[in-house]
């Protein structure tokens, strides 16, 4: 395979350089693999989720729904995934359904719809303010706007 991208012989050198990057690949999907496994273990004991642990390597996550990027207990999880204080706390009030944040299918984001349709992010917020569009808002612990979403299920016409 690497012979054909190549688009000629590959050399010892190039081989052993794919294979140490797919064996690292592979070392990361399975740490990442037994990481969520043990987490979803521990939901058995805390059903309502549970601050994420300060990652030993100072690595961080991002939410499943804002993609915002999260540091140990800056982040959340249950059974929906990971996600930030913010997107939990509009879980947790009922702005968002928490399938949300494993059903990906469900909903667009403000940048979905720019891409999908070229829609600048204002005229996507206008469409939302005349009723053209349903957003379910998502609102900062100050009251400001943090992210939009937009169930498929509320905006048929799209």
């Amino acid at each position: 395979m690497l012979s054909k991208r190549l688009g000629r012989e590959a050399t010892d050198e190039e081989t052993f350089e794919s294979a140490n990057a797919l064996m690292n690949l592979c070392e990361a999907l399975y740490s990442v693999a037994l990481r969520l496994r043990h987490w979803d273990e521990r939901l058995k004991t805390e059903p309502h989720g549970f601050a994420l642990p300060i990652s030993i390597s100072g690595g961080s996550y991002n939410c499943g729904i804002c993609y915002a990027t999260i540091a140990g207990e800056q982040g959340w999880y249950d059974q929906y995934g990971i996600k930030c204080r913010i997107c939990q706390r509009a879980v947790e009030d009922g702005t968002i359904p928490g399938a949300v944040c494993s059903d990906k299918k469900s909903w667009w984001s403000a940048h979905d719809l720019n891409r999908m349709f070229g829609w600048h992010h204002t005229t996507i917020y206008k469409k939302v303010r005349t009723g053209e569009l349903k957003a379910r808002i998502i609102k900062s612990s100050e009251g400001a706007n943090h992210y939009y979403v937009f169930l498929k299920e509320e905006n048929v016409n799209i």
